[in-house]
This record gives structure tokens, C-alpha cells and sequence, in this order.
């Protein structure tokens, strides 16, 4: 194949098998070696709510204290202190070791921060795109990092229920190297 030139999955761009294609001459496999990259397309289905909700933090927290003896804890400080309608749990536990030993008891230490749901409204523009560039960083996650997006396009795109749909092709220059072993008899039937 030459550069530019369209290729269908399995097809092969570099062969390790030299010499005559003449069932009765000689041929013989060698080591090939070669980079091959080629602009593959990608369809994404998305959609994306108008309005978000996310967890934030009030910035009002406080800590209990236990004392741990292998797997048990009895708590030790923080007692009356007030539950949170919504509230997060960050744990750190500590252990002791001595010698190089590591012993069955330690401390752990619980931060209660209490936490609330904020709604952010977005316009259809700014949903379109947190959409499109989600899609973007989980399809080269997909494919590599050595992977770039040629281009970009939408498709489609739907407001319905207050949610945009979009309907999105990227193109994306990427390895489509698939190694193969070459069979022995594949070199003695001249194929």
C-alpha cells in the first residue's frame, strides 16, 4: 500500500516473507519491523444534562479519634459533635511498628466534612462542549496517548428533556499496528 491509501482490518501493510511469489521458488520469513498509523474514525453517541449537580464542600468539618486494635476501634475524641444532612468521611488510619515489625494497633483518625449538592445551570453551547471534549479525553484514553484527534465533528445534535444529545465523528491518526505470526505452511504454500 502507499501513503494515503484506504486499508481494511487485517489487511497486510508489512509482510516478513521474502523472496519469489512462485509456489515453487524460494521464499523465506524474516524479521519485519516497520510503524504503521492511519486516521481511524470513532462515532460517539453523548449526551449531557443542562443542569449539573455537584458535591461541594461547606468547609465545616471535624475529627474523631479511635484507638485500633487489629481490626476493632473504640472511638476516643469527637463525641457530640453534630451529623451533617450530607457529609463526606476521610479516613487515615497510623500504625506503630517497631523493628521492622509492624504491630496489630494504631490510630486512626476520621475528618467528617460536611458537604452539599450545588446545581449549575449551562447553556446548550457550554454542554456541547464539556460533552464533546469528555469524549475526547476518554476515546485517547482508549486508544494511547501517542493517538491525536485529526478532527472533530457534530453530527447531531438534539435538546430534549433537559438534555443535549449529540451525535459526534472524530477522526483520530493513531498506531493500527496488529502483529501476526507467520505459520510454516503458509511459506511452503507460496501464500
Amino acid at each position: 500500500v502507499r501513503v494515503h491509501q484506504a486499508v481494511r482490518k487485517g489487511q497486510i501493510l508489512i509482510s516478513g516473507l521474502i523472496g519469489s511469489e512462485d509456489p515453487q521458488g524460494n521464499r523465506a520469513a524474516v524479521v519485519a519491523e516497520g510503524t504503521v498509523r492511519g486516521l481511524v474514525m470513532y462515532e460517539y453517541h453523548l449526551e449531557m444534562p443542562l443542569v449539573l449537580q455537584r458535591k461541594v464542600y461547606t468547609g465545616e468539618s471535624y475529627k474523631r479519634g479511635y484507638a485500633v486494635i487489629g481490626n476493632r476501634g473504640i472511638q476516643v475524641t469527637g463525641y457530640g459533635k453534630p451529623e451533617y444532612a450530607q457529609q463526606e468521611i476521610l479516613a487515615e488510619r497510623t500504625g506503630i511498628a517497631w523493628r521492622g515489625y509492624k504491630l496489630p494497633f494504631g490510630w486512626l483518625t476520621e475528618t467528617v466534612m460536611e458537604t452539599r449538592t450545588a446545581e449549575e445551570r449551562l447553556t446548550v453551547e457550554d454542554a456541547r462542549n464539556i460533552a464533546v471534549q469528555q469524549a475526547a479525553a476518554d476515546l485517547i484514553a482508549k486508544v494511547g496517548a501517542d493517538a491525536g484527534i485529526v478532527t472533530q465533528k457534530i453530527l447531531h445534535e438534539a435538546v430534549d428533556n433537559g438534555k443535549v444529545y449529540i451525535k459526534a465523528l472524530f477522526e483520530v491518526e493513531q498506531s493500527i499496528v496488529a502483529e501476526r505470526a507467520i505459520i510454516p505452511e503458509i511459506i511452503e504454500q507460496g501464500d
